[in-house]
């Protein structure tokens, strides 16, 4: 059965991905998060154009921060921005939404712009934390957001 879910009009509309780009390893965690693109973009009926080449065509000479977009028509865009280690043993502040991510609301299980901006661009505890957790009804993780 094709699924009723499909991308909004909105031309900002994208999925999102990011991540941690090595040198002699790619994108770290590569299979996780091509496999929640892809499992987010079949939902949406989006056939990803050229992924596999994208991230194939990534170079630098030092650890980036990658973020993958994907938006409503296929296309992939990569940018690689400054990535700075954090010091061993360092502990991360994170904020539970109090939002929870339900299975009712397909929405809240594709990781795009729009759910980012929601609970982190609009959300004042997240000011001046890393990042925010989205639980499940169980209070799984399913992911988290980095600010």
């Amino acid at each position: 059965m094709e699924s009723p879910l499909r991308p909004p009009a909105d031309h900002g509309f994208r999925l999102i991905e990011t991540g941690l780009w090595t040198p002699g390893e790619g994108l770290r965690l590569a299979d996780f998060h091509l496999e929640r693109l892809r499992t987010s973009a079949a939902r949406l009926g989006i056939e990803i154009e050229a992924l596999d080449a994208a991230l194939a065509a990534v170079e630098a000479d030092r650890p980036r921060r990658m973020r993958l977009t994907v938006d409503a028509g296929g296309q992939v865009e990569i940018t690689l921005h400054d990535f700075t280690p954090e010091p061993e043993g360092r502990a991360w502040r994170l904020a539970v939404s109090e939002t929870r991510l339900i299975a009712t609301d397909p929405w809240l299980t594709v990781k795009t712009l729009e759910l980012r901006a929601e609970f982190l661009d609009n959300d004042p505890q997240t000011i001046t934390l890393e990042g925010t957790a989205l639980v499940g009804g169980r209070w799984s993780v399913p992911f988290t957001m980095v600010a």
